[in-house]
C-alpha cells in the first residue's frame, strides 16, 4: 500500500505547476513519504535553484533484426553448415528441396513458353533433332533430364512414408536412404532408354 500511495503523490507533484511546486520549496517544506511512515524534511539546498519542466522527445529507435545484432557482436552463423560432416540423410534432404525446385521452375519455363512463346513447343523439338549427337548421346541427356523427377518421386515418397510414423530409425534412414538413391538411379536410365526426346521411331 505504501508503494501504491508514493506512487500517486508523486505523480501528483509532477503535474504541479513549476510555479506551485517553487513555492513549496521556498517555504522550505516537503513532504516525502519513504517506507510507509510520513517524515518532514527540509530541502534547503533546493531554494534558490530554479525547476523548469518541459516534454522531451523520446531518441529514435531503430530496430535491429537478429542478424544485425549478430553482425554487431562479431558472432558467426550458428550452427554453420562447415562444421558439420555431410551425412546421406542430410544430403538426400537437400537434393530433394533442390530437385523440386528445378521441376517446378521447369513446369513454369515450358508452360510460359507455350503460351507466350513466338514459337511452339513442336519448333524446339524440331531444333532438338538438328543437333549432332548419337543415341548414346540422347540416352545421357534424357537420363540426367529424368533424374531430378525420379529421384524427387522415390525420394518424396520416402518422405511419405516417414509422416506415417514408419521407419524412423537410424538404420532404416540410411537403408531406405540407399534403396531410394539406387530406385532412382535405375528409373532414370530406365527414362533415358524409353522416353523418346529426339523424336526418332522406333522399330
Amino acid at each position: 500500500m505504501s508503494k501504491i500511495r508514493n506512487y500517486f503523490i508523486w505523480d501528483f507533484l509532477r503535474h504541479l505547476e513549476a510555479t506551485m511546486f517553487q513555492r513549496l520549496l521556498n517555504k522550505n517544506i516537503f513532504i516525502v513519504f519513504m517506507n510507509g511512515k510520513n517524515s518532514l524534511r527540509s530541502y534547503a539546498t533546493l531554494r534558490n535553484s530554479s525547476i523548469k519542466m518541459k516534454i522531451m522527445e523520446a531518441p529514435a529507435i531503430t530496430p535491429k533484426t537478429y542478424q544485425h545484432k549478430n553482425l554487431e557482436l562479431g558472432r558467426a552463423l550458428s550452427p554453420h553448415l562447415t562444421i558439420y560432416k555431410p551425412q546421406l540423410t542430410s544430403m538426400m534432404s537437400i537434393t530433394l528441396r533442390m530437385t523440386g525446385f528445378a521441376l517446378g521452375v521447369a513446369t513454369w519455363a515450358i508452360g510460359l513458353t507455350s503460351l507466350w512463346g513466338s514459337h511452339k513447343m513442336e519448333d524446339y523439338v524440331e531444333k532438338l533433332k538438328t543437333l549432332p549427337m548419337n543415341d548414346y548421346g540422347w540416352m545421357a541427356v534424357k537420363t540426367v533430364l529424368g533424374f531430378p523427377f525420379s529421384f524427387h518421386l522415390v525420394a518424396g515418397a520416402r518422405h511419405l512414408l516417414f509422416d506415417t510414423a514408419r521407419l524412423m530409425e537410424i538404420k532404416q534412414f540410411y537403408a531406405t536412404g540407399y534403396v531410394a538413391l539406387v530406385l532412382s538411379g535405375i528409373m532414370a536410365v530406365a527414362i533415358g532408354m524409353v522416353v523418346p526426346l529426339k523424336g526418332e521411331e522406333r522399330q
